[in-house]
């Protein structure tokens, strides 16, 4: 039997969306980068991805280009093309390319604007999809599918979300930040949270440093788990709410979460104690 892993990279970073312009490491295979950014204007537009196969076995890829989208469950959903999407204006090579052991390869695409697009964002990812299965666990065969988020900018770009909320769900331990965007473009919450027993948390201006604690340093006194949280993009035009589960099963009920982030250049600080 062979199952599909699904692993979707869309400007972000995070537990759905990687960070911009930052490289992805999947079952031994480095790419680079794994979102783009890219402003339009009437001049054809050449990028390349980067591809290192750091296993012993060959990656066989089959390139596709497509339209999408951000579902109200906040998952990602393909879509036909339409006059405003990229996937109708990138051409890929190679479609197929086999990336052989401790080699690199690249792919190519050319992006040709359309003059007619509209003021604002426009879309498509680029989809690796795994031919051949390289990996096999007990008999299953596992293959992947990455897709590398293409964002467009068009014309005036308008920035305009606003925080609706930002709670703890202590009975699920979820963070649920519901943000309305009403610009043309995607946003997010790009920020981190920390976690500390009871009574130990030391103050605003003390844990910033502990949002990356590397794993050999002993960790302060209280201090439980720092992470980052889910950076899933809010397209224009919506209403989401974003959740990050924490890691908080095996933490007594008495616990402190402190939140720190931007959204659209905003700063947000919450402590829920």
């Amino acid at each position: 039997m062979k199952y599909m892993a699904w692993i979707f990279l869309l400007l972000v970073t995070g537990v759905f969306f990687g960070r911009s312009l930052h490289a992805y490491h999947s079952y031994s295979l480095f790419i680079s980068p794994g979102v783009f950014e890219l402003l339009l204007d009437s001049l054809p537009i050449n990028e390349s991805i980067k591809l290192k196969n750091n296993s012993e076995t060959p990656f066989t890829l089959k390139v596709t280009v497509r339209n999408w989208t951000i579902d109200e469950e906040n998952n990602l959903a393909l879509l036909p093309s339409d006059p405003q999407s990229l996937d109708q204006v990138i051409t890929v090579t190679p479609e197929n390319i086999t990336v052989e052991p401790g080699k690199e390869q690249v792919i190519h695409f050319t992006l040709k604007p359309d003059p007619a697009y509209e003021a604002g964002e426009h879309r498509a990812i680029i989809f690796l999809t795994e031919t051949s299965p390289s990996k096999s666990m007990e008999g299953i065969e596992v293959t992947f599918r990455q897709g590398i988020g293409i964002y467009g900018y068009s014309g005036s770009i308008r920035r305009n979300a606003g925080l609706k909320s930002l709670e703890l769900d202590r009975s699920s331990g979820t963070l649920n930040i519901e943000i309305e965007n009403r610009g043309n473009v995607h946003t997010r919450f790009d920020g981190d949270y920390m976690i500390w027993k009871k009574g130990s948390f030391p103050g605003v201006k003390s844990p910033s440093g502990f949002i990356e604690l590397p794993h050999n340093k002993i960790k302060p006194a209280g201090f439980i788990a720092s992470g980052s949280l889910n950076r899933t993009p809010v397209l224009a035009g919506t209403c989401r709410t974003i959740k990050t589960v924490l890691p908080v099963a095996e933490v007594p009920a008495g616990y402190t979460v402190m939140v720190t982030g931007t959204i659209d250049g905003m700063k947000v600080e919450k402590i829920f104690d």
